[in-house]
């Protein structure tokens, strides 16, 4: 977490996928409660944990990017995301 929060660029291209998930969230009725700021806010509060994908890298598993970004494209292309 705090490699994350120390680059900035990093960080604005995390803040631009929750924006885009978000977005995608409320074109299927979904309304997120937290802003993208809080979710940071509370990730700052991780400071030095290790993100379950970073231990993943270290036993040499699969990561999740297909569940997690996968699920957010496959939604974004269903036409009930963009009637909204």
């Amino acid at each position: 977490m705090n490699d994350i929060h120390g680059s900035e660029g990093l960080l604005a291209l995390i803040r631009k996928m929750m924006e885009e998930a978000m977005r995608v969230a409320e074109g299927h009725g979904v309304r997120i409660p937290m802003t993208v700021d809080e979710r940071i806010d509370i990730a700052r509060r991780l400071a030095g944990a290790k993100i379950s994908m970073h231990q993943d890298i270290e036993k040499r598993r699969p990561l999740e990017t297909d569940a997690i970004v996968g699920a957010v494209v496959e939604l974004a292309r269903k036409p009930e995301s963009r009637r909204r």
